[in-house]
């Protein structure tokens, strides 16, 4: 078979020429005829029939419109908080505080607190000791009411003379808890013979308490 298009002779059955690899078209096969396709139309949306849906019940057993879910706490009213209590502003000392003389201390006096005498005892070495009962102050307070309790309560025949603050309701023994006040009489500093005052607040070991020693010469 001579190919039709460069000519060359290939055999009798070739189907593609050996020398262009042109394939050979035989009349067969030009005349088989193509095979059909059925096309099935697919209708557009448009022309789709309306599929109606029926709506879902609604849940059995809900709680009426407004009224709160279950297992949840209902809303109150908001209220307003009422005023925390103003504590009093604690007064201020009359006089110079810590006081730096005797004469400042006994300038507190004035405004001593009242006091009850709970108990007085006498120690070995002419040590008399005195607990007073009064309510809890300001430090100044405390200070001045154990000067006055020590100028009423005060023995020249002792050489020691303590005055112990207790706070009302409490019974503790060779204690004090609402000050102390420490009178030592004739004690010597080098050459000199001195009184010698020392005062506490509290129970003496609080860190907001305070420590007075004053002095004065001894007659």
């Amino acid at each position: 078979m001579r190919c039709p298009y460069c000519g060359f002779t290939n055999a009798d059955r070739a189907t593609y020429c050996v020398n262009c690899g042109n394939a050979f078209v035989t009349q067969n096969t030009a005349q088989r005829p193509a095979p059909s396709r059925t096309v099935t139309p697919v209708p557009s949306t448009a022309q789709r029939p309306a599929q109606r849906t029926k709506p879902a019940p609604p849940p059995a057993n809900l709680p009426p419109l407004g009224a709160p879910r279950r297992g949840t706490t209902p809303h109150k009213p908001y209220v307003e908080a009422p005023p925390l209590p103003v504590e009093p502003t604690p007064l201020a000392a009359p006089g110079p505080f810590p006081p730096k003389t005797l004469e400042q201390l006994r300038a507190l006096e004035k405004d001593a607190l009242a006091y009850t005498v709970e108990d007085t005892s006498v120690a070995v070495g002419q040590k008399k000791i005195v607990r007073i009962i009064y309510e809890k102050g300001v430090a100044w307070q405390q200070m001045a009411t154990l000067a006055k309790a020590f100028r009423e309560q005060q023995d020249s025949k002792y050489n020691t003379i303590i005055i112990q603050g207790v706070l009302p309701g409490e019974a503790q023994i060779y204690a004090f808890t609402n000050g102390q006040l420490v009178f030592d009489k004739g004690t010597r500093l080098g050459s000199q013979l001195l009184n010698r005052y020392m005062l506490e607040t509290g129970n003496g070991y609080a860190s907001d308490a305070v420590r007075v020693v004053l002095t004065e010469e001894s007659k």
